[in-house]
């Protein structure tokens, strides 16, 4: 028997679902027309959830080794007193979604997050295929990493209390990252959290117990 997605879940997905159905699927390959049609579902997912105060967002610029210059948003609680750990986030987007298209989901989302846990969080914008394949995406979240570390004191951060997290696309990078800072001696992660990780690359065949709207 197919697995029913939760009914809460399927009242929010069902207006994309019924648009998505009117529409010709994009050829293969074509990552333009997914991008422009992945806009409406990350605005839609910030636009259920309620607004959060009391959080605030400071931009960074990350330089790669490699000279380009990655975009960082630095989440942390307005007033309250910092509590000395602090949450590298990886967002998802299928590897090929950049915060061009998830920017409103995940600003809704990481200020929800810290609003709820009061640990700050930060975000990098890291490049993504297929324009910058494998390793760039995962080397990227990794600069990102050190960036915190060597950032930690003036950011008010204990550099022994240094998780990092992710979901879908961001799940698979933060497992990778957290392998390399291993391989690499550093730095040391207190913790990994992964939400629904993007590990398995040969899940191209139809799941029998998930029905084919999924």
């Amino acid at each position: 028997m197919a697995l029913p997605i939760d009914p809460e879940v399927l009242s929010l997905l069902q207006p994309l679902l019924a648009a998505a159905a009117e529409l010709d699927p994009p050829a293969v390959g074509d990552i333009v027309t997914r991008r422009e049609r992945a806009l409406p579902l990350f605005q839609g997912l910030a636009d259920n959830r309620e607004p959060v105060g009391g959080v605030e967002a400071q931009h960074h610029t990350l330089v790669t080794a490699d000279g380009a210059e990655l975009d960082l948003a630095w989440y942390l609680p307005s007033a309250a007193p910092l509590p000395g750990s602090a949450v590298l986030y990886l967002h998802g987007g299928g590897m090929i979604y950049s915060m061009a298209e998830t920017a409103p989901a995940y600003d809704s989302a990481m200020r929800g997050y810290v609003a709820a846990s009061g640990v700050p969080m930060l975000t990098v914008d890291y490049r993504v295929a297929p324009e910058h394949p494998h390793p760039t995406p995962v080397e990227d979240c990794y600069a990102a990493l050190g960036w915190l570390a060597e950032n930690a004191s003036a950011l008010g951060v204990d550099p022994a209390r240094i998780a990092v997290a992710g979901d879908s696309a961001g799940g698979g990078l933060a497992a990778g990252v957290s392998l390399l800072a291993r391989d690499r001696g550093g730095p040391a992660l207190a913790a990994q959290l992964l939400i629904y990780p993007m590990l398995d690359d040969r899940t191209v065949d139809p799941d029998p117990q998930l029905p084919p709207r999924c």
